[in-house]
């Protein structure tokens, strides 16, 4: 089912940290892929490898292609997902997933702003970005 997320703002407390993400653009509720193919992940070498893995293992977890980071498609059913990022620091990350080849459906992901208050970015904050962008980002990659 596809539901049109118009503004989308919530509010997360987790542990005395107060962190506020954003994304705006229709996208599925629940991500799949087909059985043929693969999806290839693209990250600049500008992005954090952090992050890069962090959108990996979301993406692993959310359908049941494989993943692989960097490889070239092999076939005609692969997907090329690149993350673009457009702003990394220690307090907040902005970016989005976008389709460069294969798949259907929209080619660019919404733009997700993810902003942490009172503490830095920890790595089980960017994998809740990471899951975050992939579950607004369905549509990129589903079978439909």
């Amino acid at each position: 089912m596809r539901a049109l997320i118009s503004a989308l703002v919530g509010i997360i407390t987790m542990g005395g940290m107060i962190v506020f993400s954003s994304a705006s653009s229709a996208m599925s509720d629940k991500p799949r892929r087909g059985a043929n193919g693969q999806l290839i992940l693209r990250c600049d070498a500008s992005a954090d490898p952090a992050l890069c893995n962090a959108v990996a293992k979301a993406l692993r977890a959310a359908q049941p292609a494989p993943v692989n980071m960097g490889a070239a498609p092999s076939g005609a059913g692969d997907t090329v997902l690149a993350l673009e990022v457009s702003t990394y620091t220690a307090h907040a990350i902005s970016g989005r997933l976008s389709r460069e080849a294969g798949g259907n459906g929209p080619a660019m992901g919404p733009q997700l702003d993810f902003d942490v208050m009172d503490s830095g970015l920890s790595p089980s904050l960017l994998a809740q970005f990471a899951n975050d962008l992939v579950k607004a980002s369905g549509a990129l990659f589903s079978s439909n």
